[in-house]
């Protein structure tokens, strides 16, 4: 007995009409349309669900306790453009080219965009930053893709719009919910857990110090100074940078509920695929690194979690080491679609659905580009247990110029205790792999930025 399911739903949600997909196993969970929900800079390390102890995030804890849970999932970088792309094409950063923001998406670049419209949805997509603009073909394979503001859209105006197009009170050209007439595939991108750092005041006086008289100010700029050693900040300074994160999730929390009561009230809940993740994480102090860019466990290890309708599944955790890239095989997958050949994501639901005839083919390693730096680039490699950072020279050149660190991350997640001088048998297990991956890599010549595009980093802190 095999079930039937239309669309998926993949980190915020809307829902449509059944279009008679087939699905896969004995219980798989009939839905009709596909919402995702992507957060931008979203940490699963200060998540409740993710095991953190502050309560920062009471709403989407609940929400993610009647879903899969997929505990050891991971961005192949932390950087916004890299990783949504990896996300809508199953490709790694290295291979779709898209190895910075501002980069342009490459015409060869197959989306899940495409095979979602060719499947018969229509696919409406909500960027809250300019760093997802058409501009740079983010649109690409969308039947509506909101125009971008210069200044982010916080999570109420977000949801105001999605409002207005559920509601049929749209207006700036946008779509209305009630003429849709096909399954629906929704992407809502928020961008409220970014810096600046900027809490609700109510929630800042509940997570922060009110006796916190220091330097700190929450903003992309000064941070900028502390990584680069400009100025110094003391374990007090430190504390109030996470207080402020902290309560920047649980503002973002507490926006979110309206959310989930707006899809609900609309009956969407019932009947779609929602897939809930994030972009990259956040650095918060470790390594004297404030923010994201750099292949540190805060920065690349993600919340995802799939909600199927009736809570099916719910529940259930899975610890299996995935990749943002494993999202579209699973939905293609979910939805009978063929999968792309040559593509670096894997179909996750073999893990979901236990009854599935097929098997999850776990990966060895999880490779991951960072920041260029003065003297090259710093690139990692994760096998679940151990990660491997080192910093390389030109592009290609194997041999390890800047430092090499080796972290034990389940008894380490926090990366303070670097083992290179320790663990050797890791070591000399794991540098030549790095440096296979490093040399395959076909990042190419990254191309000098458009004086536009330098405008819009800017406003945006990344310059």
């Amino acid at each position: 007995m095999r079930c039937w399911a239309t669309a998926i739903v993949v980190m915020m949600a809307i829902l449509v009409t059944s279009t008679g997909y087939e699905g896969k196993g004995e219980d798989c969970a009939d839905f009709e349309n596909i919402v995702v929900i992507f957060v931008d800079t979203l940490s699963a390390q200060h998540l409740g669900f993710m095991g953190y102890g502050r309560d920062t995030s009471p709403v989407i804890d609940e929400f993610a306790s009647r879903s899969v849970i997929f505990e050891n999932a991971y961005t192949p970088k932390s950087t916004t453009c890299p990783a949504y792309i990896s996300f809508l094409s199953g490709l790694h950063p290295a291979d779709h080219g898209v190895t910075a923001n501002g980069v342009v998406l490459p015409e060869d670049v197959h989306l899940l965009t495409n095979d979602l419209r060719d499947a018969g949805f229509e696919a409406w997509g909500i960027a809250a930053a300019r760093v997802l603009d058409t501009r740079y073909g983010f649109g690409r394979g969308f039947d509506f893709y909101a125009n971008t503001p210069a200044i982010p859209h916080s999570a109420p105006d977000v949801i105001d719009r999605v409002e207005r197009m559920l509601e049929g009170d749209q207006r700036f050209g946008e779509p209305s919910f009630a003429d849709v007439t096909e399954p629906l595939f929704l992407l809502i991108h928020f961008y409220d857990t970014h810096t600046e750092y900027t809490p609700d005041e109510d929630i800042g006086e509940l997570f922060c110090d009110p006796l916190y008289d220091g330097i700190v100010d929450g903003t992309w700029a000064q941070f900028k100074r502390f990584n680069d050693g400009e100025i110094t900040y003391d374990e007090t300074d430190l504390r109030h940078v996470r207080n402020l994160y902290n309560a920047e999730i649980r503002t973002f929390d507490r926006n979110i509920a309206r959310l989930f009561d707006l899809l609900t009230t609309k009956g969407l809940m019932d009947n779609s695929l929602i897939v809930f993740t994030a972009d990259h994480g956040e650095n918060l102090g470790e390594h004297q690194f404030i923010t994201h860019g750099h292949p540190y466990e805060s920065s690349l290890h993600i919340p995802l979690f799939f909600h199927f309708p009736d809570d099916t599944w719910g529940g259930t955790r899975i610890d299996t080491l995935v990749e943002l890239t494993d999202v579209m095989p699973t939905v293609l997958d979910l939805l009978d679609v063929e999968i792309p050949r040559g593509i670096d994501g894997r179909s996750m639901l073999p893990l979901i659905d236990l009854d599935y005839e097929k098997i999850y083919v776990e990966r060895e390693w999880l490779y991951a580009i960072g920041h260029p730096t003065d003297d090259g680039r710093t690139h990692s490699i994760f096998d679940g247990t151990y990660r491997l950072i080192a910093e390389f020279g030109e592009f290609g050149d194997v041999d390890i110029d800047g430092d090499v660190l080796l972290y034990e991350i389940p008894v380490d997640p926090s990366e303070d205790f670097n083992l290179v001088d320790t663990r050797w048998l890791e070591l000399e297990r794991m540098a030549p792999v790095l440096g296979k991956y490093v040399v395959a890599a076909s990042e190419g010549h990254m191309p000098d930025p458009t004086p536009e595009t330098e405008e819009m980093l800017a406003s945006l802190g990344y310059l």
